[in-house]
């Protein structure tokens, strides 16, 4: 297996020349998981990926509870229109609450980039 590097956690697939390292299928398949090109050295390192990760979650969660957010609107504008009591909203309302709330500790975990 050939690539070449293109960035510290980059790489691309291509013919072998002077500006590629070849690699086998098992260093391949830690790469991205605990390993990156150190592109000065021209090689392979261990690398913590666990911010890395945290920060997809992160990012994976805050999409998946606006698409929450998303699906309830229907909801709220019922209850703003008068189709809901008070009393049957609450929970509905609750649960929205929560969901932004956690969407704004996890921006704010992110540094605001989301």
């Amino acid at each position: 297996m050939v690539i070449r590097i293109i960035g510290k956690f980059n790489f691309q697939f291509f013919p072998l020349d002077e500006k590629t390292i070849e690699i086998d299928d098992a260093t391949l398949s830690q790469i991205g998981i605990t390993k990156c090109f150190d592109v000065e050295n021209n090689c392979v390192i261990d690398y913590d990926n666990t911010q890395d990760l945290r920060r997809k979650e992160a990012q994976e969660r805050i999409i998946e509870l606006k698409e929450l957010l998303k699906e309830t609107d229907f909801k709220a504008i019922k209850y703003s229109e008068g189709c809901y009591t008070e009393q049957e909203y609450q929970p509905i309302k609750q649960q929205r609450q929560e969901w932004r709330d956690e969407i704004n500790r996890l921006e704010t975990e992110l540094g605001g980039e989301e």
